[in-house]
């Protein structure tokens, strides 16, 4: 993954807003907290849900049995700026992306 790419779902993510728990300094999120964290913010995720997200689109998912799934921050990021956003504007507005 480029620093670039990172650096720019990080853009996306704070331009946006509502995803500061993502941007925090925690290093790694589980199934279960990345479900409680989307459905406060109004999306309403199952943890089943978000482990299937986890295990399809996450190149590096760490299972750990009874204590969960878990991927690293930086997947993390460019997961929810890929799947919940679309591409900033050109006067840099993001807007959510209802079609994913």
């Amino acid at each position: 993954m480029a620093s670039t790419e990172l650096k720019e779902a990080e853009r996306r993510l704070k331009a946006h807003g509502g995803y500061e728990w993502a941007l925090s300094g925690r290093q790694a999120w589980s199934a279960a907290d990345v479900a409680e964290q989307l459905t406060s913010m109004g999306i309403a995720t199952s943890k089943d849900t978000v482990i299937r997200w986890f295990k399809q689109s996450m190149p590096h998912v760490q299972d750990f049995g009874g204590l969960g799934m878990y991927v690293s921050r930086a997947d993390l990021v460019l997961y929810l700026a890929a799947r919940f956003l679309r591409s900033a504007s050109s006067d840099g507005e993001v807007v959510r992306d209802a079609t994913s």
